[in-house]
């Protein structure tokens, strides 16, 4: 096209020339000459054409100084299209929005700098402006997006909400800000709380504790406060927070945490004895802090001290604070004790206090005998009073006589309190003689026995004078059974248990007296002992009913479930000896530790055993006791708790490597169901003996460890080893680092997991090609072998192929073998242990050449177990780059237990 034309006339008196430009442009502009000449001389014009137009959109817009609510702009003047530039036009808006909608601010056509203000906190935008002279207005420039800066939130969180979960737990939610409050990316809310009771009215918000919890996924959020003071009303607050710090809060709610059972014992119990039958008993209120609720009413319970530990005592319940027992046993000391209870339950019960009853006058002694001894004498034999009632201060005997049908009178006479045996003379042969008894007590004499009479006889016929009793004993006690006769002749005298003849030994022996003694008894000796005797004249017997109480037999325990940290236990009772069950004892202890003793109540069956090693096999047995001692346990029980040994990351998950360093992912590792406790990291160049130490104990919270100073180009091994309760798992890494122009060697060639046998290719590796060698010849052999014995079969009917079988059977298939660039010698070590052991193994590895060994102690009997998941994996930090990190193990948290099928 052409763009310049000249036109030229003449005329009489000269020329006319002219220039044309159409379409003139920026480029136009310049100085132009029109030159004329002739054979006289010359001369020239010259025009100075400048060409306007609308100028250039303003250049290298930058944000200065950017705030929360405003920021700085800068700008560069733009070509001003040969036109000054008279203003500048500047729009903005939201990211939003459209620039329909948008602000606009003018500013001269000299300003190159202006301050946006009125803006909001965290929020994008867009901006672009325009310049303009009297020819009209430039195109708008580039945009400009920019964030303004955070603050705190000017709105609190909404809908707060409070609900009691337990006597101690509260739960917390609420809803975000407004929108247009949050003034930033929520970070989180600090929840703070604080009992009613502590609140001032100078400074309401002051005291309160607070608890930090991260923002959710809708930006509200919820939390449980824990470790709360029961029955107890929480003022409770929600702050939400920005990087620049707390909003305002949210108006107080009012949460009562629920009501639980007291916890400390009512205050002050005491004891007065009102007589023989009755005590009163007085208490007050359990402290203020311990009630944890609405004290419902007291329990007051008392139990013999003969019989605690027996039998089961008396409760009482009260609404007053004091009580008056009665229909008790007179001169008998009481145990008591008193506890409060709420809605929930019983509370903590004071500490026992003790009562005892005032005497009174004694029963009568519990049985009587009068037996001839002789034609001249009568022994009169008894048992003290079942209910002494008191101190027994002596028995009353009584003699009256009868002769030919007159009452010859009442002798009487003293004897001592621990007499319980008379002989009295006999001096009238034909009368009939009565006797009866009496006991007393410094209250005074009590009810008399039964009357007994003799008659008059002249033969002395066999009598026991001893009685018939139940004896009840602890074991490993002396016990003697007399067995006192008379009769004329002497009586034969003979011992019979349950029923069958008795024969005596070193424990077991019988005096002339006919005196049994039964030394050190056991539980077997308990039964019936009938003591016989006989004369000419008559015969009499005795049963002495022997109950041996002994500690209880073992109980059967059973490890019903199992945990990372814990045994869930149960037990059932077997015999408990004669006497009620007070509690149990188990013992316990790991592989290689000291053992432990946890006494439980006799209430329960079954415990949670807490705070135990992960992966790690216990032994236990437990022994029940009573109040004759604690029995023999039962059979060890074995067990494991769940968990394995940390577990190794894929090659391409635990390093990555430059020219002088290597980092170490620690955080890809699985820790098999338990914790790990702490690493070790080492290394050594390729090929040499001695590992260099470069942390020993590095925390499982470090999430990455770098080893530097290393050499550039050289080909390096990596050995690290996870530390866990149930044992130490090592891995070593193949890696070469890079050159110094950061440049992955071109020898080096990422291993493969199981299956790479080097570096070079597997024709080219002589560790590789002999073996192979080896297999192909003696595979051979075995064919030659095979044909051969046929032939010989062929030529001789009567053989058989047995030697080819044996052959065939003797022969070992050759394994592939490994190289220095695949698995190192360690990791087909352990691979071959582990095979042995009962921790389960992970699926072989594609990317990494490394080797794996468990080396947990004690663990060689244990069976494989399916895995389970870890308790918690290791979070990334925030200013580190994102890395996709498959849990090693396989493993995702919180899945359901799997239990040991292991039975010890």
């Amino acid at each position: 096209m052409v763009m310049y034309t000249i036109r030229e006339q003449n005329l009489d008196d000269g020329m006319v020339s002219e220039l044309g430009i159409s379409h003139t442009y920026r480029q136009d502009t310049g100085m132009y000459i029109c030159q004329a000449s002739n054979a006289f001389g010359q001369d020239e014009l010259s025009i100075h054409l400048i060409v306007q137009e609308v100028p250039e959109p303003p250049k290298n817009l930058r944000i200065n100084a950017q705030q929360s609510r405003s920021l700085q702009l800068t700008w560069s003047t733009p070509f001003a299209g040969n036109s000054p530039i008279e203003e500048f036009h500047v729009q903005y808006k939201l990211i939003a929005d459209t620039w329909q909608t948008s602000e606009r601010i003018t500013v001269s056509g000299s300003q190159t700098v202006i301050t946006i203000s009125n803006l909001k906190p965290a929020k994008t935008y867009h901006i672009r402006m325009a310049a303009e002279n009297k020819l009209g207005a430039s195109d708008f420039s580039e945009i400009v997006q920019v964030t303004t800066l955070e603050e705190v939130p000017s709105g609190p969180p909404l809908n707060v909400r409070g609900e009691a979960r337990s006597s101690t737990e509260i739960f917390v939610s609420w809803e975000a800000p407004e929108l247009d409050h949050r003034n930033g990316n929520l970070l989180g809310y600090y929840v703070g709380y604080q009992m009613a009771s502590m609140r001032t009215e100078v400074n309401p918000t002051q005291g309160y504790n607070f608890k930090t919890v991260e923002v959710r996924s809708h930006f509200g959020g919820e939390t449980t406060l824990i470790n709360l003071n029961k029955f107890t009303q929480y003022h409770v607050i929600v702050q939400a927070y920005t990087s620049q710090g707390s909003g305002p809060q949210s108006e107080e709610i009012l949460v009562n945490t629920l009501e639980d059972v007291p916890t400390s014992p009512p205050e002050s119990p005491k004891c007065d004895v009102l007589s023989s039958t009755s005590i009163y008993i007085t208490w007050s209120p359990p402290s203020i802090d311990g009630q944890n609720g609405k004290i419902k009413g007291y329990k007051v319970s008392y139990i013999s001290v003969e019989d605690l530990y027996e039998k089961d005592p008396h409760t009482v319940k009260s609404t007053n604070q004091y009580l008056t027992v009665d229909n008790l046993r007179k001169f008998t000391n009481y145990t008591v004790w008193v506890l409060a209870y709420t809605k929930i339950g019983d509370g903590v019960k004071t500490k026992l206090f003790f009562c005892t009853t005032h005497e009174d006058v004694p029963s009568a002694p519990s049985a009587i005998k009068a037996i001839p001894a002789s034609s001249t004498k009568i022994i009169v034999s008894w048992l003290p009073p079942l209910n002494p009632n008191g101190e027994i201060t002596g028995y009353t005997f009584y003699m009256s006589v009868f002769e030919g049908g007159r009452d010859e009178g009442t002798h009487k006479k003293i004897l001592g309190p621990y007499v319980e045996m008379h002989e009295t003379q006999r001096l009238q042969d034909g009368a009939t003689y009565q006797f009866w008894l009496t006991a007393s007590t410094k209250i005074g004499e009590g009810d008399k026995t039964k009357v007994v009479t003799v008659q008059p006889n002249n033969k002395v016929p066999a009598r026991i004078v001893s009685f018939s009793r139940r004896i009840v004993t602890p074991w490993k006690q002396d016990l003697v059974l007399p067995c006192k006769k008379v009769g004329v002749p002497a009586p034969v005298t003979v011992w019979r248990q349950d029923g069958h003849s008795m024969d005596t030994n070193s424990r077991k022996s019988i005096a002339k007296n006919g005196t049994l003694t039964i030394r050190d008894c056991q539980h077997a000796d308990g039964g019936n002992y009938t003591c016989s005797v006989e004369n000419t004249w008559g015969k009499d017997e005795i049963i002495y009913h022997l109950v041996i109480k002994v500690p209880p037999d073992p109980p059967n325990l059973t490890v019903i479930s199992t945990y990372t940290d814990s045994l869930m236990l149960e037990w059932t009772d077997n015999k408990n000896g004669g006497s009620p069950i007070l509690g149990y004892v188990i013992n316990y202890k790991r592989d290689n530790g000291d053992w432990e003793e946890l006494q439980i109540d006799s209430k329960t069956n079954s415990h949670l055993l807490g705070n135990l090693w992960c992966g790690t096999r216990y032994q236990l047995y437990i022994t029940a006791l009573n109040k004759i001692g604690t029995g023999l346990p039962c059979d060890i029980v074995n067990s494991f708790t769940k968990g394995n040994a940390p577990v190794q990351p894929k090659h391409n998950q635990m390093i990555t490597n430059n020219s002088t360093s290597v980092t170490c992912w620690l955080d890809s590792w699985g820790d098999g169901g338990c914790g790990i406790l702490y690493f070790v990291i080492e290394y050594r160049p390729f090929g040499r003996s001695h590992w260099n130490m470069v942390a020993g104990h590095v925390a499982p919270t470090e999430r990455i460890y770098t080893v530097n100073d290393l050499s550039p180009t050289t080909k390096y091994q990596l050995r690290v080893t996870a530390h866990n309760n149930a044992g130490s798992t090592v891995a070593i890494y193949n890696f070469t680092t890079l050159t110094p122009q950061g440049i992955v060697y071109p020898g080096d060639h990422p291993p493969s997991v199981s299956h790479n046998l080097g570096e070079s290719a597997f024709y080219a590796n002589f560790k590789v090609l002999l073996p192979v060698s080896l297999s192909i010849l003696i595979l051979l052999s075995l064919i030659a072998a095979v044909l051969l014995i046929r032939k010989r079969k062929s030529d001789n009917p009567g053989s058989t192929d047995s030697e080819v079988r044996k052959i065939l059977t003797l022969h070992i298939p050759i394994t592939e073998y490994d190289t220095l660039g695949s698995e190192s010698d360690n990791e087909l070590t352990s691979r071959a242990v582990n095979q042995k052991k009962y921790r389960p193994q992970r699926d072989s590895q594609d990317e990494t050449s490394s080797s794996s060994e468990n080396s947990p102690s004690n663990i060689s009997t244990r069976k494989a177990k399916p895995p389970y998941s870890a308790r918690k994996g290791a979070k990334p930090a925030q200013n580190l780059p994102k890395r996709h990190v498959r849990s090693s193990s396989g493993y995702s948290s919180h899945n359901e237990e799997t239990t040991f099928r292991d039975v010890w």
